[in-house]
């Protein structure tokens, strides 16, 4: 395994981090690596999105009632970031439960629970909540437009 340290993973426990260092599998360290980044860069979005809907308000100036231009405006563009913000925990969420079977099933985690294939580990670093191989989402797709 390369040099790399798993305090660097900042949002893992102490205890999940003993037992992915245990573990010592390259595979398992990329996909570590790669929740880590992605709940990194979601809770940034998220605190971008509630500083927007803070300033949105406060330049709102207490005018709710009135529906001109300006509030219905503000209005609108704070609805827009709420649903950036629910949209992002609910990212989160999936990241955290992702990080949970990664710990829990360490061996196991990385193969399609429908196939039991490997998931390629591109497709982990790019969407590491995902439990299907590409095939087996298309398949999983295709059967929702029927």
């Amino acid at each position: 395994m390369a040099e790399q340290t798993f305090k660097d993973l900042m949002y893992f426990t102490m205890i999940q981090q003993i037992k992915l260092k245990k573990c010592n599998n390259e595979r398992v360290w990329k996909i570590a690596s790669a929740i880590d980044q992605h709940i990194h860069k979601a809770n940034k979005a998220k605190k971008g999105a509630l500083k927007r809907v803070l300033a949105l308000n406060k330049s709102n100036n207490g005018f709710e009632g009135i529906e001109d231009g300006t509030t219905a405006s503000i209005s609108k563009n704070t609805e827009m970031e709420y649903n950036n913000i629910y949209r992002q925990e609910d990212f989160l969420e999936n990241l955290i439960q992702s990080r949970e079977r990664l710990v829990q099933f360490l061996e196991k985690y990385g193969y399609c629970i429908d196939c039991g294939e490997p998931i390629p580990i591109e497709r982990l670093e790019h969407v590491p909540h995902t439990t299907h191989c590409v095939s087996c989402k298309e398949e999983q797709r295709l059967v929702r437009r029927i």
